[in-house]
């Protein structure tokens, strides 16, 4: 292996693919890590590599997003082309499920699949179709922050670059009318994510591909639905099958349309303790003055960038925007967490957003739920629990009286009388801990 690429030092050898090398590269000017992809030496005077990776390149320049890998700048020389890219601390999605994971559990898989379906929908609104996503082009960095890369069968709405008739891609993830060779739009990036999810939550893909050729694997993802999951994996649960049939539709009509209903079904689980129709909410966003804005009335900002509820103790911010919101040093795209007075929060990864704003909003008691209904040891159970209590109560008196009564005479009958009472007193008081600790809100 080499030392070096031009000014940066080759520190080791992330990956290769059919037509570029990924290098995890050092600068001599800065020090800084990056990695390099440099299309191979045999494909940089041969027109139709040099487009494409050149056209890759060209559809990174026109993306900034947190879960999209940046690039810095493209060098060519005589016999090297190649481009200088972030370098990310981590490893391919599928790595991590076969090396590390197995089977995602769904609230983590929840957690890594909204980051990858911001950074999709982010793209698309940009008009770019990826048309290669898999588990192998997104990377999971050591804090679980997710990277799409390898946009080297990307391409515009409208283009005209690849012919029709022409199938890029891995076609395990391949929607049907991609296999087919048909026009295509942001739905097929949608079938691929199914069958991502298929693959993060079962641990497998979903075809064999060392019993099938690659022609009979095309007639499946043309003609039959993907398998069950649980015939995979049998933990999986009706939600998650529902969620992979409808981005697996044959039918492009019938998918999910974009990746913004895709994460508000992901999100959506009947009974879920997310559930916040019956807290106090509020939007924030900015006004067409770019000030922030925290109001409940969602209509009234230009800019929607999250939801803050309150349930009376604890506030909790839920992010919809597509550069994520920074609580506390930590970036949250699409995801819920709890903040308060120390937190510092950031719109948008640089805008700050004071707290006397949140809590001037929940100042009115108006805004704020009847908390009988969604707390435990209101007054009316504290009041059930002290009239059990006392009725309990009875039980070591009797047990006493039995004792004193019975003592001269059945002095073995008495001691065993007080000591079940005081045990059966003592199992019962624990017990109804249990019920008003525990007991479903």
């Amino acid at each position: 292996m080499e030392a070096k690429i031009g000014k940066y030092e080759i520190l080791s050898t992330l990956g290769e693919g059919g037509m570029a090398r990924v290098y995890h590269v050092r600068s001599d000017v800065n020090k800084a890590e990056y990695a390099i992809k440099e299309l191979y030496s045999k494909f940089v005077h041969v027109e139709e590599y040099r487009i494409r990776f050149l056209a890759e390149a060209e559809t990174l320049k026109k993306l900034n997003h947190p879960n999209v890998i940046r690039i810095y700048k493209v060098v060519e020389t005589a016999n090297r082309l190649y481009m200088v890219m972030e370098y990310c601390d981590g490893m391919p999605l599928s790595s991590h499920i076969i090396e590390q994971s197995g089977p995602i559990p769904e609230v983590k898989a929840n957690e890594i699949f909204s980051q990858i379906l911001a950074a999709v929908g982010y793209f698309h609104q940009k008009d770019i179709i990826h048309r290669d996503i898999k588990p192998s082009n997104i990377l999971i960095g050591t804090d679980m922050s997710v990277k799409i890369i390898d946009f080297g069968v990307a391409k515009a709405f409208d283009s005209k670059r690849t012919r029709v008739g022409a199938v890029l891609g891995t076609v395990t993830f391949m929607s049907p009318e991609q296999t087919k060779g048909l026009t295509i739009d942001n739905r097929t990036d949608i079938y691929s994510l199914g069958v991502t999810l298929f693959y993060m939550i079962t641990g497998k893909p979903p075809y064999d591909l060392k019993t099938l050729s690659e022609y009979e694997l095309m007639k499946k993802i043309i003609n039959e639905p993907l398998p069950r999951m649980r015939d995979l994996y049998p933990f999986v649960s009706d939600h998650i099958q529902s969620i992979v049939d409808r981005a697996t539709d044959k039918n492009m009509t019938r998918r999910f349309q974009d990746c913004r209903s895709f994460l508000d079904a992901l999100n959506f689980r009947e009974g879920s303790s997310e559930t916040t129709d019956d807290l106090a909410k509020v939007t924030v966003g900015r006004d067409d003055s770019c000030n922030i804005t925290v109001n409940d009335d969602k209509n009234s900002v230009s800019r929607f960038h999250a939801e803050i509820t309150f349930d009376g103790i604890h506030y909790y911010l839920r992010d919809n925007s597509s550069n994520g919101t920074i609580i506390d040093n930590n970036q949250y795209v699409h995801r819920r967490c709890e903040i308060g007075p120390d937190s510092k929060i950031f719109l948008a990864g640089k805008v700050q957003l004071p707290w006397s704003k949140i809590e001037g909003c929940f100042d009115n008691s108006s805004r704020i739920p009847n908390h009988s209904s969604i707390h435990r040891n209101t007054k009316t159970e504290k009041e059930k629990s002290f009239f059990d209590l006392a009725i309990c109560l009875l039980i070591p008196i009797i047990g006493w009286v039995r004792y004193y009564t019975w003592y001269n005479r059945h002095v073995k009958e008495a001691k065993l009388s007080g000591i079940l009472s005081f045990i059966g007193f003592a199992l019962y008081l624990f017990l109804t801990w249990l019920y008003y600790e525990y007991k479903p809100t």
